[in-house]
């Protein structure tokens, strides 16, 4: 079990399992972010699309 994990299971008894739940769809969101700065991936129109439809069903579904 790793840190991921671990830190899941501390939001699920803090925040409940339905937000949790939730937040936890927001991995490809932070991913992007990351691979943009540190990899130093291209902003695309496909990427751009994606992110927005992540942040407004994460927002739908909270």
């Amino acid at each position: 079990m790793g840190f991921g994990s671990y830190f899941f299971f501390v939001s699920l008894t803090l925040i409940g399992a339905s937000k949790a739940t939730s937040l936890s769809a927001i991995t490809p969101f932070l991913s992007s972010i990351i691979a943009l700065v540190t990899l130093k991936e291209k902003l695309t129109l496909t990427l751009i699309l994606g992110t927005m439809a992540t942040v407004a069903g994460i927002m739908v579904i909270m």
